[in-house]
């Protein structure tokens, strides 16, 4: 049951915030949102037990070009 609600808790927040990334007008919050849904996108495959899929999303995904992308707006 725990698994359920914590599955459409990451699910919903996926949802919200990857409509946040094209609706808001800040580019550095659209980052941000961006790689609060790479995160929620990696905790839903971590429920499904594809562990290994999940933290190469928090690796490559969030640590390389979520970050690259944050440095490239805030340097523009």
């Amino acid at each position: 049951m725990m698994e359920l609600i914590l599955f459409y808790f990451y699910a919903t927040m996926a949802l919200y915030s990857s409509l946040m990334v094209i609706g808001v007008k800040n580019p550095v919050h659209s980052v941000l949102f961006l790689i609060l849904s790479f995160i929620s996108v990696s905790c839903l495959l971590f429920l499904l037990r594809i562990e290994f899929l999940s933290l190469l999303f928090i690796i490559i995904y969030v640590g390389a070009i979520g970050v690259l992308f944050l440095f490239v707006v805030i340097f523009l």
